[in-house]
């Protein structure tokens, strides 16, 4: 477990609960660790729960930024796909910016596409070395910095989850309705396909403390905040988050171990003639 921003200063917690399953599985079966073959789709979702002693009413926002280790860029290379984006502010509808939490769709799930994702805001897989290790990192398009470097310490251009509030400011009848729930919301959702190689590698999915937002100056808290009363426009019962990765672990294709061998040897024979 990593604890995001200082600990429970604030009045209240967040678990966010990295987790994985194969992509087409029906129905899906979700969990901390999946053993992969090269080639493999995979399916990731972001899944939160609240964890303190107040009864909020639903959750507000957070800001966060995904990763996973040990991704592919030479020989072949491992895959992002593609995310919804949009959104209009409080109007989700135009475009709607989310998606419903269903197989094959990926992004933000519906409510929780209050903060518009377009043009430079929209959400991107990053690919990045840091001390040697290739990271895909997704976070909005001019959030190009490595998490706690340049432009990108306070964690706000991170994937924006944030929904209305359910009486609350600039709600209107074409707005998705209400979450209402604390426990096990799902607000996010991607896919990444695995390069061809026949490589053993370990991939974790992680959601690393210094790339949470809503950064609070005074306290040092990168807040979860969630919703005391049904007309406030920010949530006031906020506090820190703990994070549970995931774990791909990548084997190669049953017999292409020995393949790969015996090619290896033919050839040795071949320059040896």
């Amino acid at each position: 477990m990593v604890v995001a921003g200082l600990a429970m200063a604030a009045h209240g917690q967040a678990n966010v609960v990295m987790e994985v399953a194969p992509s087409g599985q029906s129905p899906q079966i979700w969990g901390s660790t999946l053993t992969a073959t090269p080639g493999s789709q995979i399916d990731v979702r972001v899944r939160v729960s609240y964890n303190g002693g107040a009864q909020p009413l639903g959750l507000s926002s957070l800001y966060f930024q995904p990763t996973v280790s040990n991704w592919r860029t030479t020989g072949g290379t491992d895959t992002f796909g593609a995310l919804v984006n949009g959104g209009q502010g409080g109007n989700t509808t135009s475009p709607i910016g989310a998606v419903t939490d269903a197989p094959g769709q990926y992004g933000r799930i519906i409510p929780f596409a209050s903060r518009a994702t377009n043009g430079i805001q929209m959400l991107t897989g990053f690919i990045q070395s840091i001390s040697s290790v290739n990271y895909l990192r997704i976070a909005q398009q001019y959030g190009n910095d490595w998490i706690g470097t340049g432009l990108n310490i306070s964690g706000g251009r991170g994937v924006p989850i944030s929904q209305l509030a359910a009486d609350g400011a600039g709600r209107t009848t074409a707005d998705p309705a209400f979450n209402a729930a604390t426990q096990n919301v799902i607000v996010f959702k991607f896919k990444i396909t695995l390069s061809t190689d026949q490589v053993n590698r370990t991939m974790v999915v992680d959601a690393p403390a210094a790339g949470f937002g809503n950064l609070n100056s005074t306290t040092g808290v990168r807040e979860v905040r969630w919703f005391a009363t049904t007309s406030q426009n920010t949530g006031s019962i906020v506090g820190a988050a703990t994070v549970s990765t995931a774990t791909i672990t990548e084997i190669p294709t049953p017999g292409a171990a020995g393949l790969l061998a015996a090619g290896g040897l033919a050839a040795f024979r071949r320059r040896r003639r």
